[in-house]
């Protein structure tokens, strides 16, 4: 007869849940046999050493970063060896136990980082991600089907690239698969919105815990951190311009704190770094990448607790990006005078603005054969709505004001008159545009500023009367509505036909003074100009 034995124990909890004490804990828990408790350890030690968001500086003599140090220190877990074996035994089908220690090592050195003293400790475990055979698995992970697996990588790669300032950018830069089909699956994948009503107004804090797009930007966005150097950004600018230029695109969707940091850094990192040349930062921001950004316009409202509305920091960016001529996409163009296209090669004697404006041409794709200098302006007003929204028309008014030459081009909208807020917003918009000064700059030939001599030539009739009647039928239009029976449309056409008057006379008295100048008489070219 069997004896009965001692009832069996339970099985003692080993698992770590408050933190680890020093490095020979970390070290202890990571020689555990079990592949779900050593994964549970990694998490443990990653959730230690992750800096929450808002916390105050990390000060040196930090509980974490003494358990660092002592962890690393030691020559059997030196360089981080015991987590990169745990990573390279770990089996590809376990996507959640790879995730572990690769999300390990990125809040390892996003610590690490923090203090120069221990940058000594992070920097074998950077180059060794940048190497031969982690980076490869890093870039496959970035088409996985795991998106734990996905972030875990993205944080990894963006901890790589801002450790120590980013001295390691550059490496990163060349050994990261920009050519990867995934790459674009990364940008549409957002983090979906709660339907929980409990959770409705607990959106989490977009750039604290990002999603999968959000942290493929911030990824991009560390190439142009302050510290980046001006080969690294010049190199994602013009080398990997397209998949930079692809961020824009679903700009309009993300939350305005992206939003915000996306076009700050556009604009600090890209716009406002000198070392890099103009014509590079023209080419990234074309007509497309601008038409995206534009579309920010629709979010009027602020939103998520945010101090801006997504609109207002869109609008922001482009009046500095557009309307200050010499600078930005905004070029010096000849006012009334159409563009010189008699050559296509870049010149000597070409002004600084006119050599960038031909070399941002070139790194865009573009041929320098457009009779304007501001094409890419030309585009991005053909999409704003200057009568529906007193932003757009603010900066439709900047831009036409900033280059003289893209008011006889306009696309002007519909002004038979009736009697509607769109028809009168539409002459009053119309009637600013007429009011704008007479170019008189552009009257001179280009070249020295010292002994400016007037163009002997007078700028196109065509223009000329652009400036004054900007529609061919306006005439008809205005003579309509002076006898429109509502007194309001009346009072709009009388305002609007009393503006072009104005700078008709204007117009004749510029030219007139051009043509004594040149001491021309009756039969001169500025004298019979005004004339026609």
């Amino acid at each position: 007869m069997a004896t009965r034995g001692e009832p069996p124990r339970k099985r003692a909890n080993t698992r770590q849940t408050s933190g680890f004490a020093d490095g020979d804990a970390v070290r202890e828990a990571l020689q555990n046999s079990n592949p779900d408790e050593v994964a549970h350890a990694l998490v443990t030690l990653r959730n230690q050493l992750t800096i929450k968001p808002h916390s105050p500086p990390i000060a040196p003599s930090d509980a974490r970063l003494t358990l660092l140090h002592s962890y690393l220190s030691s020559p059997l877990t030196r360089d981080a060896k015991q987590i990169f074996d745990i990573w390279s035994c770990t089996p590809s089908k376990s996507p959640q136990q790879l995730a572990a220690p690769i999300s390990a090592l990125a809040a390892i050195l996003n610590l690490l980082t923090s203090h120069y003293t221990f940058h000594a400790l992070g920097q074998p475990i950077v180059k060794a991600l940048l190497s031969t055979p982690w980076i490869h698995q890093l870039n496959a992970y970035l088409g996985s089907s795991s998106n734990e697996l996905v972030i875990a990588a993205l944080k990894c790669l963006v901890a790589c690239a801002g450790f120590a300032g980013g001295t390691e950018q550059r490496a990163l830069m060349d050994a990261f698969a920009w050519e990867s089909k995934s790459l674009h699956k990364l940008l549409s994948m957002r983090r979906r919105p709660s339907s929980s009503s409990s959770h409705k107004n607990a959106t989490p804090d977009p750039l604290a815990q990002p999603d999968i797009r959000t942290l493929y930007i911030l990824l991009q966005l560390s190439f142009l951190s302050p510290t980046s150097s001006a080969a690294v950004k010049i190199a994602l600018l013009s080398g990997h311009r397209e998949q930079f230029a692809a961020l824009f695109k679903g700009l309009h969707q993300d939350p305005p704190g992206v939003v915000q940091r996306v076009l700050e850094v556009a604009w600090g990192g890209a716009w406002g770094d000198a070392r890099v040349p103009r014509a590079v930062k023209v080419g990234v921001f074309g007509e497309g990448t601008l038409a995206h950004i534009a579309k920010l316009y629709e979010r009027e409202r602020a939103e998520d607790d945010a101090p801006h509305a997504p609109a207002e920091l869109a609008h922001h960016f482009l009046l500095a990006l557009c309307t200050h001529p010499g600078s930005g996409v905004c070029f010096r163009d000849r006012g009334w005078y159409p563009r010189d296209t008699s050559t296509n090669e870049p010149s000597t004697s070409l002004t600084p603005d006119a050599t960038e404006e031909f070399e941002g041409e070139v790194e865009s794709g573009a041929k320098p054969q457009s009779r304007i200098h501001n094409r890419i302006l030309a585009s991005l007003l053909k999409s704003l709505r200057p009568a529906d929204d007193a932003r757009q028309r603010e900066l439709s008014l900047r831009i036409l004001a900033a280059c003289p030459e893209l008011v006889a081009g306009y696309s002007w909208p519909a002004l038979e008159p009736r009697l509607s807020s769109r028809w009168l917003a539409n002459v009053a918009f119309m009637r600013e545009v007429v009011g704008m000064g007479v170019p008189a700059d552009s009257f001179f030939l280009p070249g020295t500023q010292k002994e400016r001599e007037y163009n002997p030539s007078p700028p196109p009739l065509a223009t000329i009367l652009a400036n004054i009647l900007p529609l061919p039928a306006l005439k008809t239009h205005l003579t309509k509505g002076l006898q429109s029976p509502a007194p309001l449309v009346q009072h709009a056409s009388a305002l609007a036909l009393a503006r072009c008057l104005e700078k008709y006379v204007r117009v004749r008295e510029a030219m007139g003074g051009v043509g004594e100048v040149l001491g021309e008489g009756e039969g001169g070219r500025w004298s019979g100009r005004a004339r026609e």
